[in-house]
């Protein structure tokens, strides 16, 4: 088997969990390779745990989870009245929904960032992002429509039309 590629990353879920980093390939193909394992408070870290999900993002639908995880946390960002922390995880989102064919989260994520910037006095940006979503809107489902037409009207109203 000449040439085995081997995964840069190796995630053990059995027993306790464990995440190792690939530290050198094998020469030949009957040589395994060296995997050191990844201490534990670097991958505790949401930071470094971002990091590595995004490394490890190849398919569309680990980028849609992704993606709708950060939706996720952004909602903690907003009850907290955190909307630097809602802002970042909605960009995210946005970000990773690009990612996807589903025009339903491309929306809703774009329609989310701009509800963040409504609430946090950036009635420009608001529109803005609104009108990224506008193309898409029309393969959307009915209740992201909706959703995105309700949200609309005093998001971009206010402040603009002062």
């Amino acid at each position: 088997m000449e040439g085995v590629p081997y995964p840069p990353f190796r995630v053990i879920t059995f027993g306790s969990f464990s995440l190792n980093r690939l530290h050198s390939h094998a020469q030949l193909s009957e040589d395994v390779p060296f995997y050191e394992p990844i201490a534990e408070k670097i991958w505790r870290s949401c930071t470094a745990a971002c990091s590595l999900l995004k490394l490890l993002l190849c398919r569309k639908s680990a980028a849609k989870l992704a993606a709708q995880a950060h939706l996720l946390t952004s909602l903690i960002g907003l009850h907290q009245n955190n909307l630097l922390q809602r802002e970042l995880h909605c960009k995210q989102a946005v970000a990773l929904s690009q990612r996807t064919q589903d025009k339903n989260l491309q929306v809703a994520t774009r329609m989310w960032l701009a509800v963040t910037y409504y609430y946090s006095k950036h009635p420009r940006k608001a529109l803005q992002i609104y009108q990224e979503a506008l193309p898409d809107i029309g393969s959307a489902s009915p209740l992201v429509q909706g959703c995105t037409y309700v949200t609309t009207p005093p998001a971009t109203s206010k402040g603009l039309l002062e």
